[in-house]
């Protein structure tokens, strides 16, 4: 079970958007610019506890939207990746720590 620091490294490496590394749907299923619920792409770190769902459809895009599920007190680790691009959440529900720059 690979953290999502590995898969991101890894992606990088091969020059693939880490949602290369999740579950596949049907490619009946696959829309251009609408994922529903039932067809999005999945990856679970059970070790964690976090499920990741993508929200953009598969491809090479530069936006990959996402919606995560993490288990209260769940931490992504001491180990921090910088990289470049934006990053943005939206909590629905729950609170969230965020340390950046220290």
């Amino acid at each position: 079970m690979p953290s999502i620091r590995t898969l991101r490294l890894l992606s990088i490496a091969l020059d693939v958007p880490i949602s290369y590394f999740f579950e596949t749907s049907d490619p009946a299923d696959v829309q251009r610019y609408i994922v529903r619920k039932n067809s999005r792409r999945l990856l679970r770190l059970t070790a964690s506890g976090v499920v990741k769902e993508a929200l953009t459809p598969e491809g090479k895009g530069q936006l990959e939207l996402y919606e995560l599920t993490l288990n209260p007190g769940v931490s992504s680790g001491t180990d921090f990746l910088q990289h470049t691009g934006e990053k943005a959440g939206y909590i629905l529900s729950g609170r969230l720590r965020l340390w950046l720059d220290n």
